[in-house]
Order: structure tokens, then C-alpha cells, then sequence
């Protein structure tokens, strides 16, 4: 009689243990944050004229960050002051 509920009993916990062990060994990963796209602009008349798209950019030192246009431009972002979009941004 031992013996069957031994055999009964074995085989659940063996696979919990198992799984247990897979749960603990495998190791997550965390993405980071998805960043909502920022505003950036574009010269596309002139160099004193700033039109505003949504782009995915940064301001970390990188590629340059292109417009999705048909002709890609090179994405600005205001200055400081707020006077000119003159500091250029990169891809993330």
C-alpha cells in the first residue's frame, strides 16, 4: 500500500520539481521602456524654417535621426533660448 501512493506521488512532484527548476533557471528580460516618439524639425524650405514632425530620435552623439519624408532630412530640435532648431539629433 506504501508503495502505490509512493508511485502515485513520485511522478507529480518530480515534474514540479522540474518546472520549478526551469521557472528559477531561466533568466527574464526586461526590455526597456519603449519612448514615445519626440518632435523634431526639418528644414525643408529654407534653413531659418523649422516644420515639425514626430520622429523616434535622441540627443545622444549617434547616426544622424532622418525624416520619414520621401526626401529624408536631416532632424533638428530647438534650441535652448527656443529661437532656432539648431541642435541637431541622432537615432536612439
Amino acid at each position: 500500500m506504501k508503495s502505490s501512493i509512493l508511485r502515485m506521488l513520485a511522478l507529480p512532484v518530480a515534474a514540479f520539481a522540474l518546472a520549478s527548476a526551469g521557472a528559477l533557471s531561466t533568466s527574464s528580460t526586461s526590455s526597456s521602456p519603449v519612448k514615445p516618439p519626440i518632435i523634431g524639425y526639418v528644414h525643408a524650405t529654407s534653413s531659418s524654417s523649422c516644420e515639425s514632425r514626430n520622429v523616434n530620435c535622441s540627443s545622444n552623439p549617434g547616426a544622424t535621426c532622418m525624416s520619414a519624408d520621401a526626401t529624408p532630412l536631416p532632424v533638428w530640435k530647438y534650441n535652448a533660448l527656443g529661437t532656432a532648431c539648431d541642435q541637431q539629433l541622432f537615432k536612439p
